[in-house]
């Protein structure tokens, strides 16, 4: 095996967006047409990656989003239990000829797309270490061509360990990148809670500040699973119109997130800069950081005031801690793990020591202890 074509294996990994030309290069010496990458078909792959060399981009967005579900190789290789990790095998192996043509498959898509024939391989099947996602690497010629050769297989296996470490090599890159950009962004800069996004709002990582919103109910983040679906009661823009927008231009986007508890809070939406596309797009998908200026929290301070003016007792400070964090009396019920009578009748004491009648008063009265 020739060393140039090993450490050119190794050189597009350190440069992630180049992947198709090395997917095109080895299907040179595979004698093949066309080839794919992709990674498990899954909504909650952060990391997804599907690329397309000698590709319509309106194939591999085809494939992307319907396709891959109807891929009959795919299908029989499950089948036979063939979905594991160093796997090579051609199409004709799993599936004959005449009923690849037969095929919906073939006929709708396959065919105009030149996959006549497959050369295919499994880098990853999902149980690595490093999270791994089950990752596909196939090339295809076009219909009326011969089938890839049994050399091609013994070729593709003997560099499939050199074709994994350097994909393994090129997502360690992206994330780099990505921590640099995000400490780049985000340094010097106390309060702020960030989060870094994919472009469907996909959580990837968060500092301390933004991960301790995400576990309290302060409803700061609304999520559903992973995934971010709203800032706060409301934001201007919205966060899914502010997530398209970023991604797509480029262009910084200032947020205006208004709390349930009536705070704005101000914020901005940043994509992090990308290596050069390629020909079919980037290795993967657009990254945001999300970050929000979170006023200062004086609560403990502030609490801690009022005892010692007003005289509440523990568990009056402890009700009061969580109405400054915005819980209403249900949800400080629920937190102590206490009835909804319990909570209003020590609320009403918290009103009666501290000279107010209603609880807004109140929190606006405390509020200024702090300066």
């Amino acid at each position: 095996m020739a060393a140039d074509l090993i450490s050119s294996i190794y050189a597009h990994a350190l440069i992630p967006s180049a992947m198709p030309l090395l997917m095109a290069r080895l299907g040179q010496l595979f004698g093949a047409h066309s080839s794919f990458m992709f990674t498990s078909h899954s909504a909650v792959e952060p990391e997804a990656i599907l690329l397309g060399q000698n590709m319509d981009p309106g194939h591999v967005d085809g494939f992307r989003h319907y396709w891959h579900q109807e891929d009959v190789w795919a299908q029989e290789a499950g089948r036979r239990g063939m979905m594991r990790r160093n796997v090579v095998v051609r199409g004709s192996e799993l599936v004959p000829l005449g009923d690849l043509q037969r095929s919906r498959f073939y006929n709708e898509f396959g065919r105009d797309c030149g996959m006549g024939s497959m050369l295919g391989s499994v880098l990853f099947d999902g149980r690595e270490s490093g999270d791994l996602p089950f990752t596909n690497l196939c090339w295809y010629r076009a219909a009326g061509h011969e089938d890839f050769e049994a050399d091609a297989t013994r070729r593709l296996r003997r560099l499939l360990p050199h074709l994994q470490r350097a994909v393994h090599t090129a997502r360690e890159v992206n994330a780099l990148r990505n921590e640099v950009a995000v400490e780049r962004l985000a340094a010097g800069m106390p309060g702020v809670a960030w989060l870094l996004l994919d472009g469907a709002g996909r959580i990837l990582r968060s500092n301390a500040l933004a991960a301790t919103a995400l576990t309290r109910d302060n409803q700061l983040f609304n999520t559903v699973g992973n995934r971010l679906l709203r800032l706060g009661e409301r934001s201007a823009p919205p966060l899914a119109e502010a997530l398209s927008f970023c991604s797509s231009s480029g262009v910084v986007q200032r947020m205006l997130v208004c709390t349930a508890g009536q705070q704005l809070i101000k914020g901005t939406l940043t994509r992090l800069p990308a290596e050069a596309p390629t020909a079919l797009g980037q290795f993967a998908q657009p990254r945001l950081l999300l970050m929000l200026h979170l006023p200062r929290d004086d609560s403990r301070e502030i609490v801690a005031l009022a005892a010692e003016l007003y005289g509440y007792t523990q568990a009056e400070q402890d009700v009061l801690q969580l109405l400054l964090e915005g819980l209403s009396v249900e949800q400080i019920a629920l937190r102590r793990s206490s009835s909804v009578s319990t909570i209003r009748t020590q609320v009403q004491g918290l009103l009666a020591k501290g000279g107010c009648a209603r609880q807004v008063d109140l929190i606006s009265k405390l509020s200024r202890l702090a300066g």
